[in-house]
């Protein structure tokens, strides 16, 4: 239990460093991965197996893996966005707030917010949400740091693979 939360609030930490860091190329530029890492490399260089096998689950099932052989900075914002509610609902029936802190790693403000909202039994949903609104905000943060000039000429009316 005190591993796959450890391994889970060390995710939740990552991510949050990774929300600043603008592609899939922004792991290696915020000195989160190196250059020619893939996922697996990356997970046992920082002793991550519980978080990896979430990861790449979640990764593998919605067909866009196999993670574990993927570039570590792919797999990490492709999958970020969308897999930490999937942590935060862990870590809530971990009831994370209830084992011992000098165990655990250190609380980022995700952690910290989350927690609080643990301890006053709010719904974590809220901080989820806000994660979402920094994706919605990440293509514009993309398209300013390499300088793209991205335009649509037509309506989207439908998308298909």
């Amino acid at each position: 239990r005190l591993k796959i939360a450890s391994d889970l609030m060390v995710a939740v930490n990552i991510f949050e460093q990774l929300a600043g860091c603008p592609g899939v190329h922004g792991a290696v530029e915020c000195e989160i991965a190196e250059i020619s890492e893939d996922l697996e490399a990356w997970l046992n260089r920082n002793n991550l197996e519980c978080f990896g096998s979430l990861l790449a689950i979640f990764a593998d099932s919605l067909f866009i893996g196999p993670a574990l052989k993927q570039h570590a900075g792919y797999a990490l914002k492709s999958s970020s966005y969308f897999v930490l509610q999937l942590i935060f609902q862990e870590l809530s029936k971990l009831e994370v707030s209830k084992l011992p802190a000098q165990l655990l790693p250190p609380r980022g403000l995700w952690l910290r917010r989350f927690l609080e909202r643990e301890s006053a039994k709010e719904s974590f949903e809220p901080l989820a949400q806000s994660f979402v609104h920094g994706y919605d905000h990440f293509w514009q943060t993309f398209v300013r740091k390499y300088n793209l000039d991205v335009r649509l000429a037509e309506k989207v009316v439908s998308l298909s693979p």
